[in-house]
């Protein structure tokens, strides 16, 4: 089975180019079905070869919405791997640049955002199957933060070592989760 990464992507820039990409991207999603890989048609409609980028497997899940007159917030699901290159070429064909997050379960990656800026978030946890506790995917800046979540939501079932550091004892909660079948957490990787 084919891993599939949700992905979400910030493009800045001229509201006047981040205009054209959006056009670009709902002409596509209007052409196709849901589930349909939009990278072949995406690229055809902005003059350029397949040859260009040779990422495939992705497919845009909702219409592109402004957050202001200079981002532009995009979602996809890509799989097996974040697409960055495509990215990076829809990007420099608009004269745009982009920052974005990709996740899949327990792995998480956020490509072009090092100050933090536009995914300030550092831990997710996912929680799921649990009779007593309901589903959570939540997201959280700090460690502390996440781990003051977790005991409140789940308790103390994880003990906490005397000099252990917070990475370490989420690390611990993150094997708790999976042994248990119940969810897991995810640490940003920022490149």
């Amino acid at each position: 089975m084919a891993n599939h990464f949700t992905n979400a992507l910030y493009f800045y820039g001229e509201q006047k180019k981040l205009q054209a990409l959006m056009d670009v991207l709902v002409a596509v999603i209007q052409k196709t079905q849901e589930g349909d890989y939009h990278e072949e048609l995406v690229l055809a409609e902005c003059g350029l070869s397949n040859e260009t980028c040779r990422e495939h497997g992705i497919s845009f899940s909702d219409i592109p919405k402004f957050v202001d007159t200079t981002q532009l917030l995009v979602k996809a699901e890509t799989r097996w791997s974040p697409k960055d290159l495509f990215f990076d070429v829809l990007a420099n064909h608009f004269g745009i640049t982009y920052a974005s997050s990709s996740i899949d379960g327990s792995e998480w990656y956020i490509h072009n955002d090092l100050d933090e800026t536009a995914f300030p978030e550092n831990v997710l946890v996912d929680i799921w199957g649990n009779e007593d506790i309901p589903d959570v995917y939540e997201f959280f800046e700090t460690y502390e933060k996440a781990i003051s979540f977790l005991t409140e939501r789940l308790g103390t079932v994880v003990k906490r070592s005397e000099n252990e550091t917070d990475e370490s004892y989420l690390q611990c909660w993150n094997e708790y989760l999976k042994e248990e079948e119940i969810g897991c957490i995810a640490f940003a990787i920022r490149d």
